[in-house]
């Protein structure tokens, strides 16, 4: 299961909160700041928090996995990048302004074996996640 950092309701047409409670927009479109909800957990009791998020763009991005988030994780043809502010905040900057709710909705968070975090083997990813 992959759960993102927003959802977005269909019926609505809105993006809401998911892994993140509430995320901030800076004016020029360029910075996101998700502000996490506090005791995320994995399926296996693990803590959910902002490691997770930076890990899974790292190898969203990571020309080495092909992943198929490349794509949506880029704005003017330039990678998003992904900054831990603390365990609970993670700060995405855009190298052009993306419309709204694009960013929100676009991350998903994917859990990883151990030596996977720490960068021995990049590739053993799964995702189980819950709140």
């Amino acid at each position: 299961m992959f759960v993102g950092l927003t959802t977005f309701a269909n019926g609505p047409q809105r993006v809401d909160p998911g892994l993140a409670s509430s995320w901030d927009v800076s004016e020029d479109g360029l910075t996101y700041v998700f502000h996490l909800r506090p005791g995320l957990k994995w399926s296996d009791g693990e803590t959910l928090d902002a490691d997770d998020v930076i890990f899974t763009a790292q190898v969203s991005l990571d020309p080495k996995i092909h992943s198929g988030n490349v794509d949506i994780l880029q704005s003017g043809g330039k990678p998003w990048k992904f900054e831990k502010v603390d365990s609970l905040t993670v700060k995405v900057l855009a190298a052009r302004a993306v419309r709204a709710g694009h960013v929100r909705h676009r991350v998903d968070v994917h859990r990883a074996a151990p030596q996977a975090r720490e960068g021995v083997r990049a590739g053993q990813v799964r995702g189980d996640v819950g709140a």
